[in-house]
This record gives structure tokens, C-alpha cells and sequence, in this order.
């Protein structure tokens, strides 16, 4: 057993305790809860570790530059343009504290999410995955994308080479954005 064996195998067990009795259900509901508890654990971290009245107030004042910005060139306003140029160098060094902002809880949250990942490549919960957890009601290009063989690896079996249908990753992607994009309105978060 080696060095990393002997740490991940308790944490794998814990996980498979704690969430590999959801596969009973389906992959599509197991998923489901686990990325409304990871999207709320995100959010909830974002919402802790960042201030959100600074956050909301350097996206207000950027997004208002940039429209001035905007507005000048298609107007061709070159004093308005020279004068906002002033102020670029504050409006970057704001972009870049909002940056920094963003990242701050993706360093704190990133081990855990990806030993989430690791113990659900290999669970015994990973046997139950099918590759397509959630059938689509309608067929999307950008789906189909990922599903053929192209830049992005050899993609799906010929048979499920169709934009209609998501696998565990695009699910848990498509959840947990829904998710967290409600948790943030209920916080009123920028």
C-alpha cells in the first residue's frame, strides 16, 4: 500500500458511507444530491470568504466603464476615450482584485472537490454509471460535440454519438450550476 493508498482509502470509505447509498436510486438522483451539496458548500464558502458588498460595487464600477468605454468608441467620442483611458489602470487593477476575490474559495474548496472526483472514478458507486445518466428531451450541437470523437478525446460508443443525452460530468456540471446560480439569488450575491 503506498503513501497515498493509506490516506485516500479512509477518505474513500467515508465517501462510499456517505453517499453510495444514493446510486440505489439512480445515477441521475445520486448525482443530483451530490451536486446540490457540493454547489451549496461552494457557494456557502464564496459567500464567507468574500466580501459581497466590495464584490458588487467593483463589478458595478467595471461593467459601468466598460460601457462608457463602449459608448465612446462606437461614437467616436476621442476626448470621452482619452479621458476613460485615464482610468484604465485602475479599472484593471480592479478587474484584478475581483480575480482574486473569485479564486480565493476555489483554492479552499479544490482538494476536497477533487477527492470527490477521485473516490467516484473508482467507488463501487462508479460500477452503477451508466454512460448516460439524463436523456434529454431535444438534441443540442454543443452536446453532440462532446459526445464524438474530435480534439476533445475519442468520445461516445457510435450508438450514443447524439447531442441528446448527458453523462455523470455534463449532469453534475448542469445541477450544480442550477444549484449554486439559486443559492447565490437567495444570498443576494454578486
Amino acid at each position: 500500500m503506498s503513501f497515498f493508498d493509506s490516506i485516500l482509502n479512509p477518505i474513500y470509505k467515508a465517501l462510499d458511507l456517505a453517499f453510495g447509498w444514493l446510486f440505489n436510486y439512480g445515477p441521475m438522483y445520486a448525482i443530483l444530491v451530490v451536486a446540490v451539496i457540493v454547489g451549496v458548500t461552494l457557494t456557502l464558502v464564496q459567500y464567507l470568504l468574500v466580501d459581497q458588498k466590495e464584490l458588487k460595487s467593483i463589478k458595478e464600477e467595471t461593467s459601468a466603464y466598460q460601457k462608457e468605454m463602449l459608448a465612446a468608441q462606437r461614437s467616436n467620442d476621442k476626448n470621452k476615450i482619452k479621458k476613460l483611458q485615464k482610468k484604465k489602470a485602475r479599472i484593471d487593477e480592479m478587474q484584478r482584485q475581483l480575480m482574486s476575490m473569485s479564486m480565493k474559495p476555489l483554492y479552499i474548496t479544490m482538494i476536497p472537490i477533487l477527492l470527490f472526483f477521485s473516490w467516484l472514478r473508482q467507488s463501487p458507486a462508479a460500477d452503477v454509471l451508466n454512460p448516460v445518466v439524463v436523456k434529454l428531451p431535444f438534441d443540442t450541437y454543443l452536446v453532440q460535440i462532446f459526445h464524438n470523437p474530435g480534439i476533445l478525446g475519442p468520445g461516445s460508443p457510435p450508438e450514443l454519438r447524439t447531442g441528446d443525452w448527458l453523462g455523470w460530468l455534463g449532469w453534475y456540471i448542469f445541477s450544480s450550476s442550477v444549484v449554486s446560480s439559486i443559492i447565490r439569488k437567495i444570498l443576494g450575491m454578486a
